[in-house]
């Protein structure tokens, strides 16, 4: 599943893969990785309030 995105719903029972294509720009996992490791300034789940 490199390269893919697998998109399942559950409510309605059927599932789709997307194609994705590497980002060379990426600032986590591009040319030149800005994101050495998560904190709470970075945003995204980490930063989720339950």
């Amino acid at each position: 599943m490199i390269g893919r995105f697998f998109v399942y719903n559950a409510l309605e029972a059927y599932y789709k893969t997307i194609e994705v294509g590497r980002n060379p720009a990426c600032p986590l996992c591009g040319d030149n990785p800005r994101i050495r490791e998560l904190t709470q300034e970075e945003g995204g789940v980490c930063s989720s309030k339950r």
